[in-house]
């Protein structure tokens, strides 16, 4: 659900694999980027709203310089099995309209 509310968020573009047949090689992280937000921006608008999300380079440097966002990385958010769908329509909802 996290992916596809992702992807149907404009200017947002999620880093890594997409792809529904590859699915069982991501964990869940997952970073994104937006083209009307820098990453450190929606962090702050995640925190307002409660949500912890980490924002910059998350010690890949060297990724975040390959895809040419080396000054300001990307927004970055986990889940694990005890983490809701609920939780992850709030996050999108916080998303939309913002990111």
């Amino acid at each position: 659900r996290l992916l596809d509310g992702l992807a149907a968020l404009p200017g947002v573009r999620v880093l890594g694999i997409t792809d529904a047949e590859r699915l069982h090689r991501r964990v869940p992280t997952v970073s994104f980027v937006s083209e009307r937000q820098t990453p450190a921006a929606i962090a702050r608008h995640l925190a307002a709203a409660g949500i912890c999300a980490w924002s910059g380079h998350n010690y890949a440097l060297e990724l975040y310089r390959a895809l040419g966002r080396e000054a300001s990385g990307g927004l970055r958010v986990g889940f694990a099995q005890y983490n809701t769908h609920a939780e992850v329509e709030r996050l999108l909802a916080r998303l939309d309209g913002f990111a």
